[in-house]
């Protein structure tokens, strides 16, 4: 996929824009990018700064993987307390095995 490809395939040309925060540190998001498929002006957004970029996405109220009612935050994803995390934990001890045998 493209970096100018939405998810359904649909070519969606780059918008960006350059704006000054004011005094509170507001800034106006462009009505361009309101008009775009998928942006819901109406829905929650998780924004965070990362690699000296600021992040806007979508806020998820439920396990990333499931589905499921959140119980805790790993990292910006949220997981379910349940099988989720116990399965994501599995994997990761799974992988730090691999490698420890890989280098012998």
């Amino acid at each position: 996929m493209t970096h100018n490809e939405n998810t359904a395939g649909v070519q969606m040309k780059n918008v960006g824009f350059i704006r000054k925060a004011d005094s509170p540190g507001r800034i106006v998001i462009p009505k361009e990018i309101c008009k775009i498929p998928g942006f819901d002006t109406d829905s929650l957004s998780f924004v965070h700064w990362q690699d000296r970029q600021l992040i806007f996405e979508e806020y998820q109220k439920t396990c990333t993987f499931c589905g499921a009612c959140p119980a805790l935050k790993f990292d910006t994803k949220i997981l379910c307390g349940a099988d989720c995390y116990a399965d994501l934990r599995l994997h990761i001890e799974a992988q730090k095995e691999s490698r420890g045998n890989s280098s012998k």
